[in-house]
């Protein structure tokens, strides 16, 4: 079988959000998808042999890409909680330039949504088992930490319209202040 180019990968996953803004959850199709990400429909279906696996493979790919623009930039002697607030940072960027990406989560069901969620806050979760591990956190669960500074960001991003100028940048400050102060030891 042929290596998938990560290139055409990328342009598929930018496309799915792209139709999830424009066009919501009705209008995702794999048609629109192709023709979004300038490929034709079969060779998307190359990639991926239904929209269902579309979706399973997006979270992760999310995910990842999180983490790779984050990780190049962290400085592992900083304090530990600059390191979180930087991939907090990433996390609420990526959240703010695609916020298609809740359409997208609301498309799975239950169990695929905590599975991929899951995938898609991995490397949150390995920064704060470090935390854990470096007595940095309140002794509580990893599935409480993570929750606690996910659902901060999720539940504001929910919460608000459409507009992203109804989002001050100062909040995002006193959002971290509060995710911060509820995990730290």
């Amino acid at each position: 079988m042929r290596q998938k180019d990560p290139r055409k990968t990328a342009a598929i996953f930018k496309a799915l959000l792209q139709v999830l803004q424009e066009e919501g959850a009705a209008g995702l199709q794999m048609a629109k998808i192709a023709k979004t990400s300038g490929l034709a429909t079969g060779t998307l279906y190359l990639y991926f042999e239904s929209k269902e696996q579309l979706l399973r493979a997006a979270l992760p790919y999310f995910g990842s890409m999180i983490y790779d623009a984050w990780q190049p930039k962290i400085n592992n002697e900083a304090a530990y909680e600059s390191q979180v607030r930087g991939l907090w940072l990433q996390y609420l960027h990526f959240l703010e330039q695609h916020p298609s990406f809740f359409i997208l989560a609301e498309l799975l069901s239950p169990n695929e949504r905590i599975e991929l969620e899951g995938a898609f806050l991995q490397p949150l979760k390995e920064l704060l088992t470090d935390g854990l591990k470096r007595n940095q956190l309140k002794e509580v669960s990893l599935y409480t930490l993570t929750t606690t500074v996910y659902g901060i960001l999720i539940g504001f991003f929910r919460l608000q319209t459409d507009d992203p100028n109804s989002r001050p940048t100062f909040q995002a400050h006193h959002l971290w202040a509060i995710s911060w102060d509820a995990i730290r030891k």
